[in-house]
């Protein structure tokens, strides 16, 4: 009798490791799964705001009726000393052009109104 109890203990505590390891391995899988998910979300979300980013810049950039307004040129210096204190970069781009890049997205946000 007494070798009956002590098999039925042995017996529910492996039925107890066995379940907690199904739990456990469960639980990885729908994270995983989740974390899939979600990453998929967020490139899609992020995709997004860049393309439209992008799309407004080059709004921002179309030429406009240089006749009508009187537009004052900067030089490459005066350009960077409008940024006091501010890390700022200005690259040219292989067709010509030139392109002024904030280093700190912060100062980008401070400086630049995206429509």
């Amino acid at each position: 009798m007494e070798g009956d109890r002590h098999r039925a203990t042995i017996l529910a505590g492996g039925a107890k490791i066995l379940r907690h390891r199904r739990y456990w391995r469960a639980a990885k899988h729908v994270s995983g799964v989740f974390l899939i998910v979600f990453g998929a979300f967020w490139l899609a979300h992020t995709g997004k705001k860049q393309a439209t980013t992008v799309r407004q810049a080059k709004q921002m950039t179309a030429p406009r009726d240089l006749e009508k307004s009187q537009v004052a040129t900067l030089s490459d210096d005066q350009l960077l000393a409008q940024f006091p204190n501010t890390p700022v970069a200005l690259i040219s781009l292989p067709n010509g052009k030139k392109q002024l890049i904030f280093l700190r997205p912060e100062d980008e946000a401070k400086f630049v109104a995206h429509l």
